[in-house]
């Protein structure tokens, strides 16, 4: 084999699943862009959080809560990654997926994902809202 010019980057088909539960949901500040962290976490050597705006970030219509993946690490990193929100049973009740991976970056460091908060969401979410991402 003889590569001419630069060969394309490697893509590890790796996955790795994180859960985080925001406890006691309803009780969290909704103000718009008013948000809490996770705990960080290690993956990929980069650090991670979760950060969730419970009234939505600045750019989510009313009604919306947004949560973002944040690399909290310097450099750079592609990934591909799923945010998963489950009910306090456990049952999937929205996801947010990337097609394509996301580059995260010291200028570019969060991606993420507004989804509306309707009554019936928050009835299904009444102690913990959990986000799982891998």
């Amino acid at each position: 084999i003889i590569d001419v010019g630069t060969p394309p980057p490697t893509r590890l088909n790796l996955e790795k699943l994180f859960t985080f539960n925001f406890h006691n949901f309803e009780s969290l500040d909704s103000t718009k862009c008013t948000f809490v962290i996770s705990p960080s976490f290690k993956c990929f050597d980069h650090e991670w959080a979760v950060t969730l705006y419970p009234g939505g970030n600045k750019n989510a219509r009313d009604g919306m809560v947004s949560v973002f993946l944040r690399k909290t690490t310097k450099g750079s990193i592609a990934v591909e990654f799923a945010l998963n929100f489950r009910d306090k049973e456990g049952n999937m009740v929205a996801t947010g997926k990337t097609l394509t991976p996301r580059e995260f970056s010291s200028n570019d460091p969060a991606w993420g994902y507004s989804i509306y908060s309707t009554p019936h969401f928050l009835w299904i979410l009444p102690k913990t809202f959990s986000t799982t991402a891998h």
